[in-house]
């Protein structure tokens, strides 16, 4: 769907042991991330979402990531002094490869 594409749609979705609905998301690039929301962004994915599901989500919370972004690589990792590594994922992957690299820079600390 071309109108997914234009907002970096992942129209995606995880049930919760409530039973709610963890929905998600659009990506946005700027040098700096503006205040506000668009409003079509989200009426376009709960309009995809209700397509997909048979009826539209009620929305209870909304939550915005602002995050570091690099077109040089995917995560930063930095040495700054012995012991002490900088870390930070420089794309959209950071919930994906989190708990591993987490682990990863953690045991580079003790070997």
């Amino acid at each position: 769907a071309p109108e997914l594409l234009e907002i970096g749609a992942n129209v995606m979705f995880t049930q919760r042991p409530d039973g709610s609905l963890l929905l998600g998301d659009s990506h946005h690039y700027h040098q700096s991330a503006p205040p506000f929301l668009d409003e079509s962004v989200t009426e376009t994915l709960l309009e995809h979402l209700e397509a997909t599901l048979g009826s539209r989500p009620r929305v209870i919370e909304r939550w915005q990531g602002v995050y570091a972004s690099s077109e040089v690589a995917p995560l930063f990792q930095q040495e700054v002094l012995p012991q002490v590594t900088a870390v930070s994922v420089t794309s959209g992957v950071g919930m994906t490869l989190s708990f591993g690299l987490a682990e990863r820079t953690i045991d580079s600390l003790f070997a």
